[in-house]
């Protein structure tokens, strides 16, 4: 891939995620043209980034994104995480408090990329987007839980094996449990997202200032990640039970094609 350096790999050194493995050549443009980005400039895009796919979230129940622009995000993302990996914003060896409140917004472009990819419309290409999603969910719930932002019941559920599966009941409990949790977190995301609003006048403005400062901003950041953690374990479940109907789809020929037949015999 021409534009940007092919051997950068987003690996245990900044984000759970080998970013690079994903970049097709159409994506590759948008990489070379972040390559030279620095800081101040990669949270511009992020911003950018950040803002589209709280509207393609908002969008998905009435007005579902067409698959182009899902496209043009994923790669947008992609840039964002390679570029990040470039940086070297994060290691494998900090802990929380050593990492900037204004890096820590960017450890959650794996998890906004599991969702873009995860939102693919095309039947065709949904089995190859959605394990390329289940790489990033991992991957993001394995940094949160390193630094310690990720509840232990959501990372129990991401991590347990198919034959450790629970029992309906069971079940039932946790997404229960999930669910009351992650509607406190919500509420106080948009009681954070509503103060900044009233302060800054834009509440995906990422920067602290009077009124809103730098605590405010690094707990808003820290609830987001634990949110979007609880977010993985949902889409986890929920593409490892898509997965095998869409094989079984392709292992029919596509979509609304019958299984394959054996040739007729000839009675030779």
């Amino acid at each position: 891939m021409e534009g940007f350096e092919s051997d950068v790999r987003i690996g245990p050194t900044s984000m759970g995620v080998d970013i690079v493995a994903f970049v097709g050549e159409e994506e590759a443009e948008e990489a070379g043209r972040m390559q030279g980005t620095n800081e101040f400039q990669l949270a511009h895009e992020f911003y950018d980034a950040y803002k589209a796919c709280r509207k393609l979230h908002s969008a998905e129940e009435g007005n579902p994104p067409s698959q182009s622009d899902l496209d043009a995000l994923s790669g947008k993302l992609k840039a964002i995480a390679l570029r990040v990996g470039q940086l070297r914003l994060f290691s494998p060896n900090e802990e929380l408090d050593d990492v900037g409140t204004a890096d820590l917004k960017f450890l959650l472009v794996p998890s906004l990329l599991g969702g873009v990819l995860g939102a693919t419309c095309d039947l065709a290409e949904r089995p190859r987007t959605l394990r390329q999603a289940l790489v990033c969910w991992r991957g993001f719930a394995a940094d949160c839980q390193r630094l310690g932002v990720a509840h232990r019941d959501d990372i129990r559920s991401i991590d347990r094996n198919p034959e450790d599966a629970l029992d309906a009941a069971s079940k039932r409990d946790e997404k229960i449990a999930r669910y009351k949790r992650s509607k406190e977190v919500d509420e106080k995301v948009a009681h954070l997202f509503a103060k900044k609003r009233a302060v800054l006048g834009d509440e995906f403005h990422w920067g602290h200032g009077s009124g809103f400062d730098e605590d405010m901003e690094r707990e808003l950041i820290l609830a987001l990640l634990g949110r979007a953690v609880a977010q993985a374990a949902e889409d986890i479940g929920s593409a490892e039970q898509e997965l095998p109907l869409l094989d079984l789809m392709v292992a029919r020929g596509g979509p609304g094609k019958a299984p394959k037949r054996p040739p007729p015999s000839t009675g030779k």
